[in-house]
């Protein structure tokens, strides 16, 4: 008799894993639900918008240095010649 009855059994237990497998527990302190994954989206997207600004504000400052440091060169450069002019005109 306990063999005749183990398939339908054993389909049953399997039957009853499966349901508790596909169970999704919306109780649990982990789950996070459609509203948590937006705002979890919103705010990853947030931080790296922030990265993105920050990185931004970083190479226009490095490029405003390296402009005024040729603006600087450049200015140095045009009163040497203009020194050099000077003087070969008083010679």
């Amino acid at each position: 008799m306990l063999r005749e009855r183990l398939p339908p059994t054993t389909e049953y237990v399997e039957s009853l894993v499966a349901i508790q497998r596909a169970y999704i527990n919306t109780n649990h302190p982990d789950f996070i639900g459609g509203g948590g994954a937006i705002s979890d989206i919103v705010k990853q997207n947030e931080k790296k918008r922030r990265d993105v600004e920050k990185h931004q504000r970083r190479v226009i400052k490095q490029t405003k240095c390296v402009d005024s440091y040729l603006e600087f060169y450049l200015i140095v450069f045009i009163w040497g010649i203009v020194l050099t002019i000077e003087n070969r005109q008083l010679i």
